[in-house]
């Protein structure tokens, strides 16, 4: 399947409804046309991934997760460079499962149809911008310019969550940006209601 097919499926198409979209046209559809691959591959009536798509997700959050790996950690020692590698790339495979569970959830509670492998691969790919913080380690070494483009490439990384949500929700940009600002810090608060609360209830029983 060439990207052009891969960019532009629609819910018409008909014999290519849940036709399969192979790695690298999903990474040269985040290239050309992010919005459209992330809505393509969000929409279960075009496209229904496999345990490859999720592999080919899951290997994207780990390139980003390499890529963020500090600069600085590749002039220590080999021990120290390779533990903090793991820890980079372990801290967004958590962060990628969190995002895909979050999501899920919220499509469940609103009776969206989707499935958990849609919000695996749609939120994996949206990791896509932050490949190239290495390129701006590089740079914020030399120049200044570094440090701009690592701020531009995190706002990008965002911007696609954002509409990685969008896409598997179909709420509208702006409800969407509602739900991922208000439902996180609700659900948060409640926890520590209750543990707080928990907390009152085990003291008044022991004393």
């Amino acid at each position: 399947m060439s990207n052009d097919q891969a960019i532009n499926l629609s819910a018409d198409s008909g014999s290519e409804a849940n036709a399969p979209i192979a790695w690298i046209d999903i990474f040269l559809g985040m290239l050309i046309s992010p919005i459209r691959t992330l809505k393509t591959i969000g929409n279960p009536e075009i496209y229904t991934p496999g345990m490859s798509a999720i592999f080919g997700s899951a290997g994207m959050v780990t390139l980003c997760g390499m890529a963020r790996t500090p600069g600085d950690a590749y002039c220590s020692s080999l021990n120290e460079a390779w533990l903090s590698l793991i820890a980079s790339v372990l801290v967004n495979v958590f962060f990628w499962l969190v995002i895909a569970c979050f999501v899920r959830q919220i499509a469940a509670l609103m009776k969206i149809p989707t499935s958990i492998r849609i919000c695996l691969v749609v939120t994996g790919w949206a990791f896509f911008p932050l490949i190239f913080k290495a390129v701006a380690t590089c740079f914020s070494h030399a120049t200044l310019f570094g440090n701009l483009l690592s701020w531009c490439t995190s706002a990008w990384f965002l911007v696609l969550e954002l509409l990685a949500f969008d896409s598997i929700l179909k709420l509208g940009r702006f409800k969407t940006l509602g739900i991922v600002l208000i439902v996180p810090p609700f659900l948060y608060l409640t926890y520590f209601l209750s543990m707080v609360f928990a907390g009152l209830l085990i003291t008044d029983g022991l004393f």
